[in-house]
């Protein structure tokens, strides 16, 4: 069984903006101030799209929010994150790809590339989108922590082992503190060879340390 974890992708923050819970808040006040600019009359509404507010309403005070959005990097992947985590998943990719059309970020494409791992059935047009992004991260290792994580969980998601160590190993380098790149790295280790179990293990210790799912205990053999 695989778990929905939610990760708010996030568009490019201040160098000074250090962890990812601190980044989140500098880009939600960020997309508010930029709503706020062009529907001062909305005000209301953008007050209702905050990191605060659970999911399914994130997602739809957004939606409705899109006319003010149009040309709002930040706002279309604040609208796929929270989509996303209410499993709305052709929202969180249509929102990823607006994102990508005004500009190509790793952001944005982590965005689009999550919303199609959790795709159940993707089209030949999705497919390819789907390897040309990978591709890009083959070539090109990721660079922050989240995004790191947001590649784990893609290559979880997708049965991609490589992509799945290499993220969740980098996310850990970089310094991440949540439960997840531990977790979806170490379930995979766990399957492979002495060594490897040995060190999915230790990670998978640690995802429990750090809040992880009671499944652990299950992987683990850790159950009375």
């Amino acid at each position: 069984m695989k778990w929905v974890w939610v990760l708010s992708m996030l568009v490019a923050t201040p160098a000074w903006a250090k962890g990812y819970e601190q980044r989140r808040e500098v880009d939600q006040v960020a997309m508010e101030k930029a709503l706020l600019a062009r529907c001062p009359k909305q005000a209301e509404k953008i007050r209702q799209t905050g990191t605060s507010q659970p999911p399914a309403e994130r997602c739809e005070a957004l939606v409705s929010l899109a006319a003010c959005g149009r040309d709002v990097e930040a706002y279309h992947l604040k609208t796929s994150a929270a989509c996303f985590g209410k499993d709305d998943f052709a929202q969180a990719e249509k929102s990823a790809r607006a994102a990508l059309a005004i500009r190509v970020t790793e952001s944005a494409q982590v965005s689009l590339l999550m919303a199609l791992a959790r795709t159940k059935s993707r089209s030949e047009a999705q497919e390819k989108d789907l390897a040309e992004h990978l591709g890009y991260f083959a070539k090109r290792p990721c660079q922050r922590d989240d995004l790191c994580v947001g590649l784990a969980y893609v290559g979880w998601h997708l049965d991609l082992e490589g992509i799945t160590v290499q993220s969740a190993q980098r996310a850990i380098d970089k310094g991440f503190e949540g439960w997840q790149p531990y977790f979806f790295g170490g379930s995979v280790l766990l399957g492979g060879d002495e060594s490897d179990r040995a060190k999915g293990r230790a990670w998978l210790l640690e995802a429990k340390a750090r809040g992880g799912p009671k499944a652990i205990d299950r992987m683990l053999g850790l159950e009375p």
